[in-house]
């Protein structure tokens, strides 16, 4: 077959293909197993994230979380890696480098909230997305200032104009996958930790820009609510959330690995 770009040539054989030029039996099948997690420890280093009424820091909570997480993955037989593991700052895109690079199936980032009214409480997660509120706009607002510690921010300032073409390639990138996932996160950490349930969002999040495969933020309490942080304070509290996102990461794997 002759083209404008070259030319295009077909062999068909009556022979049988060698075993070794066929793909292997289950190639399709591994492609889609949800077997390596990447926990995103939100804030660190120089970046301490929200702080408590009594002092308390985020980026201490996150870590503590995700490390307990970890383990509980792994005992379940799941590669888990972390784009942090230790008191240290990577940028937002690094986070998000890190999961594609590193092959990723599942990007979850670990957070705790704060909101200027000091009565609210309860968990919340969100998505890469547009439908904008009031509480997601809060949020975004929030986990995006990070950038102004980051020694280079002009990539950003890139996405911040380009923010509508971004939004609209979230609409149809794991949107689905990523709002199935922080459905069952939500209920999980209530049922378990028995704080409110304050819903699922949208929200133009740079750390979750860029990661090819289901992703979310969650912001697992209120470090501005004094009752939210006296949980967050304790060992059994954290251990309780992390439970509730290693059931919520099995039931999801369940669920989206049935047809393979």
């Amino acid at each position: 077959q002759t083209g404008k770009d070259g030319v295009a040539v077909s062999l068909r054989s009556s022979g049988r293909k060698p075993t070794a030029a066929l793909p292997p039996e289950n190639a399709d099948k591994t492609r889609w197993m949800i077997d390596r997690i990447i926990l995103d420890p939100g804030h660190g280093g120089k970046d301490p994230g929200a702080i408590g009424p009594s002092g308390l820091k985020e980026k201490e909570i996150n870590l503590d979380i995700a490390l307990r997480l970890r383990k509980l993955l792994k005992d379940k037989g799941l590669e888990v890696l972390m784009t942090r593991d230790s008191d240290t700052f990577p940028s937002l895109q690094d986070r998000t480098r890190f999961a594609n690079a590193n092959g990723g199936k599942l990007f979850i980032s670990i957070h705790a909230n704060t909101n200027p009214k000091k009565s609210i409480r309860g968990v919340s997660t969100y998505l890469l997305g547009n439908k904008k509120t009031e509480q997601a706009l809060a949020v975004a607002e929030k986990e995006n200032s990070v950038i102004e510690l980051e020694e280079s921010q002009e990539a950003y300032r890139e996405l911040q104009n380009a923010a509508h073409i971004l939004n609209a390639i979230a609409q149809s990138s794991y949107l689905k996958e990523s709002e199935d996932l922080a459905q069952i996160v939500n209920n999980e950490i209530h049922v378990r930790t028995q704080i409110p349930d304050q819903g699922v969002y949208q929200a133009g999040l740079f750390v979750l820009m860029g990661a090819a495969m289901p992703r979310i933020l969650v912001e697992t309490a209120f470090l501005s609510n004094s009752y939210d942080e006296r949980l967050l304070k304790t060992r059994s509290f954290r251990q309780k959330v992390a439970e509730a996102l290693a059931s919520s990461i099995i039931q999801f794997k369940k669920k989206y690995e049935q047809g393979l």
